[in-house]
């Protein structure tokens, strides 16, 4: 008889007021971890993007068989805690832990994601923020409950694997945990339509089916209402080609002082904007639902000398969001042309558009110059995938050529992990050749600039698109794009049109769109809300100079 993984249980006790949340008192309980003294008991991990909650001896405490049990926290220079014992443990652990939201304002970055955060009342994270890895363990059986007796009666909670109070299971590694979200609050939840798209039985539910859910606080932004009848039939149709039937998938909507972004969790995502930053169309709320839903599945793991293999997980994630609304019935070439012709922009105009992708800083311009590239590289490889299956008599009209190439990647990764790009080229020898995939990865890894061949055409929901030449205006913000980062206006150009608009060097910058959307759309100006003082400005201008790039945008042949 297999033995019942060891139990890594978590209760949360949401508390604060009758009108909000103010914090959460969280117990988690280590099943025997049989620690020795000065051995790490367990670790709070940072992230890329921020470290974790704030731990020590203050606002925490362990016990075990034998009582109180010492711990010491110590912390690396990333930001990670780790948890030492004094003595050797007995029995289960069990920690409490104090764990109050972060301060946030306009200057805090909406690229952030895991922080728990105030909003509206309610209190919304995600697991490695506030919970621990265990390390010496690779599987254990996770149990989630919520303690809501001191919370106010309107007060629901939900994290990615479960509803409200009742406790709920999961087993596997505590990945599944630290990639959770969690949200309790005045929640207002939202069905989605499982209605499927015309013509479409990939998008159709199974009988019993679950189909995405919304959890927002307050009443759910108009712009986002949209979800509720476009998430079910993409995500059923998406779960069907990935060989996914089982998974399921949540969709929290969080406020923010500033900035619109997605962000993918387990089995979930969370779509974070604020006020002054919602999505500019429907088609951006559809490529980014569409975008965050990929990442359950596709996947290629790191280079031997760690290198992320971003091209790939961002790329495809864009290359599908492409054309995943349009297979699921819910969009058509309107939709594939308008993001298309964003992307095509973005990639040429990128001021790295030559810089080899290990070399690309982490800037303001850099942030998505693996997105856009991975993107290009996946384009024009399913074009040449088309054409090679066209050559040999079979049609690949209609569908994504390279996707059986992806499964093969998806099922390694499921069953038995390891991949990297030395195994992607490898799965792509026999239909392109050697030297033809090596060529490809290697030029778009180097800056070389990615071509698509004169005569390519996209064969989009009965209608023929192709790509044609044209010339695209510069982004010149006329300040240093630093200012982004640190939020204080520098390197301001004197007469620029960012100067004529108001300006200053020293200013706080508050609020303004972030450069990748005013860098996707050549129409949109660029605004801004500035301090200079006690006194805030606004201002706004056209952020493109005369300087233009060879770039394509698509036309509809029929």
């Amino acid at each position: 008889m297999a033995k019942t993984p060891p139990k890594y249980g978590v209760v949360i006790q949401p508390r604060g007021n009758d009108s909000s949340l103010d914090k959460l008192l969280v117990t988690v309980t280590l099943e025997s971890p049989q620690r020795k003294e000065l051995q790490s008991l367990c670790l709070f991990m940072a992230t890329a993007d921020d470290p974790p909650h704030r731990y020590s001896e203050s606002n925490t405490s362990a016990t075990d068989a034998s009582g109180r049990l010492d711990v010491t926290f110590s912390t690396a220079d990333d930001g990670s805690i780790d948890v030492v014992v004094s003595r050797d443990t007995v029995g289960d652990v069990v920690l409490l832990l104090e764990v109050t939201p972060a301060a946030i304002d306009e200057l805090t970055s909406p690229m952030i994601s895991t922080e728990l955060h105030r909003d509206q009342g309610g209190l919304i994270g995600v697991g490695s923020w506030f919970l621990p890895h265990v390390p010496y363990r690779d599987v254990s059986t996770c149990h989630v409950e919520w303690d809501l007796s001191l919370a106010a009666p309107n007060t629901t909670a939900s994290w990615s694997f479960g509803e409200g109070p009742q406790r709920t299971t999961q087993t596997g590694s505590d990945n599944l945990l630290l990639s959770s979200v969690f949200m309790v609050g005045p929640i207002a939840s939202y069905q989605t339509e499982a209605t499927p798209a015309a013509g479409n039985s990939s998008s159709t539910p199974r009988k019993g089916d679950q189909a995405p859910r919304i959890y927002s606080f307050g009443e759910l932004p108009a712009c986002f209402q949209l979800l509720q009848k476009a998430a079910a039939p993409i995500f059923f149709y998406a779960r069907s080609i990935f060989e996914n039937p089982e998974c399921i998938m949540k969709i929290y909507i969080r406020k923010i002082p500033r900035g619109f972004s997605g962000h993918n969790f387990a089995s979930c995502f969370m779509i974070s904007y604020s006020d002054l930053d919602k999505p500019r169309h429907d088609a951006e709320l559809i490529r980014y639902m569409s975008h965050e839903m990929t990442h359950n599945w596709a996947y290629l793991g790191n280079e031997p000398d760690g290198y992320q293999n971003m091209w790939f997980i961002e790329g495809i994630a864009d290359f599908y969001a492409l054309y995943l609304p349009i297979m699921a019935g819910v969009k058509g070439s309107k939709y594939f042309c308008q993001t298309l012709d964003e992307f095509l922009i973005i990639y040429y105009t990128s001021p790295y558009l030559r810089t080899p992708l290990r070399q690309v800083p982490n800037d303001s311009n850099g942030i998505l110059v693996s997105y856009r590239r991975g993107f290009m590289y996946f384009l024009l490889l399913d074009a040449q995938l088309r054409a090679a299956a066209e050559s040999r008599g079979e049609s690949a009209q209609d569908q994504i050529a390279v996707h059986s190439t992806i499964m093969s990647i998806c099922h390694k990764h499921w069953n038995e992990g390891g991949t990297n790009s030395a195994f992607w080229r490898e799965t792509l020898y026999a239909t392109l050749g050697k030297d033809t995939v090596d060529a490809g990865l290697r030029d778009m890894m180097d800056g070389k600039v990615l071509e698509p061949h004169p005569d390519l055409t996209f064969p989009v929901a009965g209608k023929t698109v192709r790509l044609k030449r044209c010339e695209q205006a510069m982004v010149e913000l006329g300040f240093s794009d630093k200012s982004f980062g640190t939020r204080v206006i520098k390197g301001l150009v004197p007469g620029s049109k960012a100067q004529l608009a108001g300006m200053q060097n020293g200013d706080r910058l508050l609020y303004s769109p972030s450069l990748s959307s005013c860098r996707m759309d050549p129409d949109r100006p660029f605004w801004f809300v500035s301090q200079r003082g006690n006194t805030k400005m606004h201002g706004e201008y056209c952020p493109r100079s005369s300087t233009t790039v060879p770039s394509y945008r698509t036309e509809i042949l029929d």
